[in-house]
């Protein structure tokens, strides 16, 4: 059923002009994702400055974020396809009710998550390390970085799904500009100074994370805004 499209005639001849435009969009969701990444990676390397349990109680909360985060980042995917198509189809309000209904969408469905992470947060730390009295403490401190987190989940939720939207109308650069503003110069340095000179500790780290993600998210709703706004004059 291919066969009118001749898919393996040109294989070996580079359309450099999509090549260039590819790379254009692509590398700055590439360097957004690493700046993303490398702070959470950062926030581990600040939990064993810590202390043990801090480093523990850090990799069971952020495995309960990571399986979390699988619902905002497949709606994401989904409000790219949306938006793209309302794009390339010169539809305005199309492309502004894609990215706003994804994100409601989301939002809602971490929204009921979190409640259920709130209300079952020590049985989560139980699942990883059982109900031996060595390890209260680790369940205590994991209890406590989910509830910390709670605004975390949200805010995380809302940023890729945005950064999804975004990415349908072939805006990247700005993003990547936004998560070195949101976890860089905001939510990294109030994580070190949280835990290392306001002695919050783990609590103190995680209260950065969720701050820059939420400096992040809200720059993405702003952006998208004004670039629906732009399209519909």
């Amino acid at each position: 059923p291919f066969a009118d499209y001749h898919p393996l005639t040109r294989l070996w001849r580079i359309d450099w002009p999509l090549t260039r435009q590819l790379i254009a969009i692509g590398a700055p969701i590439s360097f957004s994702l690493l700046l993303e990444y490398g702070l959470f990676s950062s926030a581990a390397l600040l939990m064993g400055l810590i202390s043990t349990t801090a480093l523990a109680a850090h990799q069971i909360a952020l495995q309960v974020t990571a399986v979390l985060f699988m619902v905002p980042l497949g709606i994401g995917m989904a409000a790219t396809v949306r938006v793209g198509h309302a794009f390339g189809r010169d539809d305005p309000a199309g492309v502004r009710r894609a990215g706003l209904v994804a994100a409601v969408l989301g939002i809602a469905f971490v929204a009921a998550l979190t409640v259920g992470i709130i209300l079952g947060r020590y049985e989560l730390g139980r699942l990883f390390f059982g109900s031996d009295a060595a390890s209260a403490p680790t369940i205590e401190l994991t209890a406590t970085l989910l509830l910390v987190g709670a605004t975390f989940f949200i805010a995380d939720a809302l940023q890729t799904i945005m950064g999804g939207a975004l990415r349908g109308i072939n805006d990247t650069r700005m993003t990547l500009a936004f998560a070195a503003i949101g976890y860089w110069c905001v939510g990294f340095p109030i994580a070190w100074m949280l835990a290392f000179h306001a002695d919050l500790g783990a609590v103190g780290v995680w209260t950065g994370l969720s701050i820059g993600s939420f400096v992040y998210a809200g720059l993405l709703v702003l952006r998208f805004r004004m670039l629906t706004r732009k399209l519909a004059g």
